[in-house]
């Protein structure tokens, strides 16, 4: 079967639990985009409203809480792995569906995504991040 992927205008949403957030140093650690495979879910699918409902039902646990979310823009996930001509990444979104979220995806990579472009991802969501309350 042949990938699809998101188109470089198009933005996805993931969601920031306890697991990704220092709260020692009151910042988002390098885990929230580390690794290969990275769950975000579609703005073109569902409304962020839909989305945060179900980042509540499937993450939201007894020793994990739903922290924030943030919102990043696939073209631009592409160029930031583009930035250091001597560590380029290949970055995409790649459209997975789940029966419980029609509007997952996954940002994929073509090597395992280091600590270092995970803290670049991180800076240039900053401002898109968006505080939740617990519900």
């Amino acid at each position: 079967m042949t990938s699809e992927y998101c188109s470089d205008s198009e933005n996805v949403v993931r969601a920031i639990c306890t697991a990704h957030y220092d709260d020692a140093k009151k910042r988002i650690n390098s885990s929230l985009f580390r690794g290969n495979g990275i769950s975000v879910s579609r703005l073109s699918v569902l409304s962020k409203e839909e989305i945060i409902n179900i980042f509540r039902k499937q993450l939201v646990k007894p020793n994990s809480r739903l922290l924030a979310i943030c919102t990043l823009n696939t073209g631009d996930l592409k160029k930031t792995g583009k930035e250091d001509p001597q560590n380029i990444f290949d970055l995409s979104v790649e459209i997975k569906p789940e029966p419980d979220n029609p509007a997952h995806a996954e940002i994929i990579s073509d090597r395992e995504i280091t600590k270092g472009l995970s803290k670049r991802i991180i800076e240039r969501v900053q401002n898109a991040v968006e505080e939740l309350t617990d519900e």
